[in-house]
């Protein structure tokens, strides 16, 4: 399966997605925790985001003697630029 490959690679995500979204702050990602119930929503007026795991972290300590590592993070963020360099290569090639 070349998509568990990919994240076996690279230790974790790495991955943009493009929203076929309409104008205006659009709901772009949704994450929930089921143990906790926490919930993080991303909205977004850009084309696309980029969705990434802590892979590469030496562990710490954080809150409450917490151990931080690696993929124990996660960010969104949005993508602007890089989507639309990756929709004109595209458009390019066909």
């Amino acid at each position: 399966m070349m998509g568990l490959r990919q994240i076996v690679l690279a230790h974790g995500y790495d991955h943009n997605w493009v929203s076929n979204r309409s104008d205006g702050l659009t709901l772009a990602a949704r994450v929930y925790e089921p143990t906790s119930g926490r919930v993080m929503e991303v909205s977004t007026t850009q084309p696309g985001v980029q969705f990434y795991t802590v892979n590469f972290s030496m562990a710490r300590t954080g809150k409450k003697g917490h151990v931080i590592q690696a993929p124990y993070g996660l960010c969104w963020r949005e993508q602007n630029s890089r989507i639309r360099r990756i929709l004109r290569i595209s458009r390019a090639r066909f």
